[in-house]
């Protein structure tokens, strides 16, 4: 079996189409011994012709669990999730964001800043949540710790939903995090900028982990519904 690898430096932004174009950077194994077939039999297990955000959903958990083992210390090491998107998937990242892999002779130019953190990325919450892999491991390892991976599946519908969720200050509270996702189901992307911004703001002055899940809906639904909070339970 051989072992996951990550790379002994993080990629510097030169050097990523290099690697891209076949040039091996220096790597060292993962201490943790975590095997890369696993990881490739979850990718390779994808629809051939599966593109845009459906990756997102559909590799979510056999990544995850494919990834059992790998340490919290070793995720946030932004050198694996860089090792896994230039050297060992590349082929995943152009089809997630850019929907098709291109010619060698026109990999340069496609290669804008977007793309360079949807490969690498920094080791900040809002780098983790570019990352094309990262984020998926980072987003089920806070929210399907029980197994199931509804609400991270959930969290992948919209991209504003999985900003508003992970990467903003909800996205640090599990509270605040799952009563925001729960109050989405079936809601607008704009109640879902709506809701997020009032959380937001409700963080400033409030301390969001000291709340359990249903005072921050009812938070929520000041702003969701405030046609009925005006009226209240005597009318």
């Amino acid at each position: 079996m051989t072992p996951l690898r990550r790379f002994a430096s993080p990629l510097p932004r030169e050097r990523l189409a290099d690697v891209l174009e076949g040039v091996r950077l220096e790597s060292e194994e993962l201490p943790s011994g975590v095997t890369a077939e696993r990881v490739r039999e979850a990718v390779a297990e994808m629809p051939d012709d599966l593109v845009g955000p459906e990756i997102d959903r559909v590799l979510i958990e056999p990544l995850h669990r494919a990834l059992d083992g790998v340490t919290r210390r070793e995720a946030a090491d932004m050198r694996l999730w860089h090792y896994l998107a230039a050297a060992e998937f590349p082929e995943v990242v152009w089809r997630r964001w850019k929907r098709a892999v291109p010619e060698m002779d026109e990999l340069r130019d496609r290669l804008d800043g977007a793309m360079y953190a949807h490969f690498a990325g920094r080791s900040t919450l809002n780098g983790v949540s570019r990352n094309t892999f990262a984020r998926l491991w980072w987003l089920a390892e806070s929210v399907a710790s029980d197994g199931n991976y509804d609400r991270a599946r959930q969290a992948l519908e919209r991209q504003d939903m999985f900003v508003a969720a992970f990467e903003r200050l909800t996205g640090l509270s599990s509270p605040a995090r799952d009563a925001y996702l729960d109050q989405m189901a079936g809601r607008s992307e704009g109640e879902g900028r709506e809701a997020a911004k009032w959380l937001a703001q409700t963080a400033v002055t409030t301390v969001l982990d000291s709340l359990n899940k249903d005072q921050v809906a009812e938070i929520l639904g000041e702003v969701l519904e405030p046609g009925d909070a005006a009226e209240g339970p005597d009318r």
